[in-house]
């Protein structure tokens, strides 16, 4: 067996895959052979990001942890699935057919993953359109057998993603509603795998929502009428923890009907007055929640590495000869840029690291393994919620996990403890900007921050940088932060979706401090680009807040349907566990 790094995403899947005692053999089976297994963990060979993607959820986690340096040839594969999923969920299917169409020309589309997406996508199209049951069964058929060997989860020894398991879930949905007859006890076994096998509440909350909808939408008596309750409701709680709105109507519609044996009657009411407000937002953006069964991780956060080099280069006031020295020709450095040519791995670090920057295929914000990562997202999310507390307990633990050494953690770990001691108020404003461009200014020249390819926590910094201004009576100059950075990520390729957590953030406080400096048709201009974007991919973490940004500018206009977006505001707050801005929209509404 080769020798496996110390470092790197080889050795993350490796690490992942013995701590759970997996052999080589179930995880790579359907991915790429075993022998390519090993030497991608050893790190002598990448595979590609599509099987990078299946790696990790058969391992029970999540990939949108990950960020990915594409080539120019995996992001228009991407891009493609992002455009055939969009229109599927908008009902848009002649414009998804077209996407598939295209995605079919490709020479890629030949491979198993690819072909799985393909198939998998024209069954839930002919589902959608009523067409002929058997031909939707021949086709999940099809694209189950790509890289599953055996349905029966309890006989089937190799590992399964969470695409595959609602592949499963699918083929059975429309082989019961076809008469073909199919045993609820396969539903149980779904939701009894994924329970033990997805550690990784993101992706757990990708899998268990669809097979409790089917438990409750096909009852037998291997559920009882308790059992089916508990299911919705972890279902509901486990989407509401990740802010996904897809299957959450349905779910609440099947957990309603339980009212007479369901006890906590004051959230049953609460989640149908959500589950109606997010229909009606649906309606306004042309989102139909119904049939919506197999979608990817459509929100991902990804960078062009012909990008990275150009921008960085070009902000770094470095030559293409001077680049290009000791690594590659200057021909050759001039197609990379122009994403003619996809760099090596190994060309790619000396490139990236003349740049000061990481030269990774696959990168993280901060460099740990898999569990820290997931203990920073639930840092964030406290964060979010306004929840300090706990959020200053995972940060003191996240000051122990992280070697310090290492730039990106060490501008991370500064960065959040700054954020704690100005709101504490230990700092002053003044204090604090100045802290802050010192932080920035350990990875990029903050005299032209602005012509570099940003990573998502210097966005966050100058983020910090503009609130304090707009907080303090120089309003215009945060206003004017974030169209920089607006203008800075616009000039990239990237779809919005492939660097939300960036543009949403910058977007959310630029609408807010647009109101607030009277300009509120601006603000809701910038508002309902975001809450479409947040419906397409089934993102509901940001809506409620993007919803009172709404109302507020609205009723700076003097519009009676502010009210109706307040409720709105406060219905989907809620439902994303925001509950301290769930209260204070509460207050102002009465009033």
């Amino acid at each position: 067996m080769a020798k496996v790094k110390e470092s790197g995403i080889g050795r993350m899947i490796f690490d992942l895959r013995v701590k759970s005692e997996y052999t080589l053999n179930q995880l790579a089976k359907g991915v790429c052979s075993v022998s390519e297994l090993s030497k991608f963990e050893s790190d002598e060979i990448m595979l590609n990001f599509f099987q990078i993607d299946r790696l990790f959820s058969r391992l029970g986690k999540t990939p949108t942890k990950l960020e990915y340096v594409l080539s120019k040839e995996a992001y228009e594969i991407y891009k493609l699935r992002y455009y055939i999923e969009k229109n599927v969920a908008t009902r848009s299917l002649n414009k998804a057919k077209y996407y598939l169409n295209e995605y079919e020309s490709l020479k890629q589309s030949k491979e198993p993953l690819h072909r799985q997406f393909i198939e998998m996508q024209k069954a839930q199209i002919a589902w959608m359109e009523e067409k002929d049951f058997n031909e939707i069964i021949d086709l999940c058929e099809q694209a189950i057998h790509r890289t599953i060997f055996d349905t029966d989860i309890p006989k089937n020894r190799s590992l399964l993603s969470s695409d595959e398991l609602n592949l499963i879930l699918f083929y059975w949905e429309i082989s019961y509603e076809g008469g073909k007859g199919k045993a609820t006890k396969e539903i149980k076994d779904v939701l009894t795998y994924s329970e033990y096998h997805f550690v990784d509440h993101e992706e757990l909350a990708r899998v268990y929502p669809y097979a409790a909808l089917l438990a409750a939408k096909y009852p037998s008596s291997i559920f009882s009428n308790d059992e089916i309750v508990l299911i919705l409701r972890k279902a509901i709680e486990l989407l509401r923890d990740e802010g996904k709105l897809f299957l959450l109507p349905e779910i609440i519609k099947e957990y309603e009907k339980y009212n007479n044996i369901i006890t906590e009657k004051s959230d049953l009411t609460r989640f149908i007055n959500a589950r109606k407000s997010l229909i009606e937002i649906g309606k306004i953006y042309q989102i139909n929640y119904n049939k919506l069964r197999l979608f990817e991780q459509i929100s991902r956060d990804f960078k062009l590495d012909y990008e990275i080099i150009r921008k960085n280069r070009i902000a770094e006031k470095m030559s293409q000869e001077k680049m290009s020295e000791e690594v590659c020709t200057r021909e050759t450095l001039s197609r990379i840029e122009r994403g003619v040519t996809c760099p090596t791995q190994k060309n790619l670090e000396k490139l990236l690291l003349k740049l000061n920057r990481e030269g990774r295929r696959v990168d993280t914000e901060i460099i740990t393994d898999f569990n820290v990562l997931e203990k920073k997202k639930k840092y964030s999310t406290y964060v979010y919620r306004l929840e300090y507390d706990k959020a200053d307990l995972i940060l003191e633990e996240l000051k122990e996990d992280l070697d310090q050494t290492i730039l990106k953690n060490k501008q991370y770990i500064l960065g959040e403890v700054l954020r704690r001691k100005l709101r504490d108020g230990i700092l002053s404003y003044e204090e604090a900007v100045i802290l802050l461009y010192e932080i920035l200014n350990l990875t990029v020249n903050v005299e032209n921050i602005f012509e570099y390819t940003l990573t998502s926590y210097e966005i966050n910094l100058l983020n910090q940088i503009a609130i304090i201004y707009s907080k303090n009576g120089n309003i215009d100059l945060g206003i004017g932060i974030y169209e920089e950075i607006l203008r800075n990520l616009d000039e990239s390729e990237l779809e919005v979706v492939f660097r939300m957590q960036d543009w949403d953030l910058v977007m959310s406080n630029q609408a807010s401090f647009l109101e607030i400096n009277n300009q509120p048709q601006n603000a809701i201009k910038l508002t309902k680009n975001r809450i479409k974007t947040s419906l397409e991919i089934g993102r509901g973490i940001d809506l409620g807040r993007a919803l009172s940004t709404m109302a507020c500018a609205l009723e700076q206009e003097n519009k009676a349907e502010c009210k109706y977006y307040f409720n709105l505001s406060a219905d989907i707050l809620f439902l994303m566990k925001n509950y301290k801005r769930y209260e204070l929209i509460m207050k102002y509404l009465d009033r």
